[in-house]
Order: C-alpha cells, then sequence, then structure tokens
C-alpha cells in the first residue's frame, strides 16, 4: 500500500471544477453569441469543451466547421 498524507485546509483555485482557468467563454457567452476557434473542428476540444459545459450548466450550443477553424453559438 501507498503511504500517503491526507491533507486538510487546502482550497481548489479559482476556475474550471479540476482547479485549471477556463480556456473558453462558454460561461459568459448570452443566446446568439458566437466564438471562432482557430484551427479546430467539430468534434475538437472547444467542441467537446462547448457540449460538456452546456450538459453542467443547463445550456446549449451548436458548432459548425468554417473555414479555418470552428464557429461555436450558444443557442439556449
Amino acid at each position: 500500500m501507498i503511504d500517503l498524507n491526507i491533507d486538510k485546509g487546502f482550497r481548489i483555485p479559482e476556475g474550471s471544477a479540476a482547479g485549471a482557468p477556463t480556456k473558453y467563454p462558454f460561461k459568459q457567452m448570452e443566446v446568439g453569441d458566437s466564438v471562432f476557434v482557430d484551427g479546430q473542428k467539430t468534434g475538437g476540444k472547444a467542441y467537446l469543451a462547448a457540449m460538456a459545459t452546456g450538459r453542467s450548466q443547463g445550456l446549449k450550443f451548436s458548432g459548425r466547421n468554417v473555414e479555418n477553424g470552428i464557429r461555436i453559438w450558444r443557442i439556449a
């Protein structure tokens, strides 16, 4: 068994649940807003992050491949 100490009183840094700052502004978007992510496509990291944010926050997003990247809209 690995010998690990349990620490108490350490706060999670601001940002995402994992403690890292959020990379995409999906939570701040209003219905009708969109963001362009250069060099990515549907199924890529930005698209998957939007869909995960939507599920966890009760929001809806839609993404479309456009020239040189992807555009993601908040639709609800």
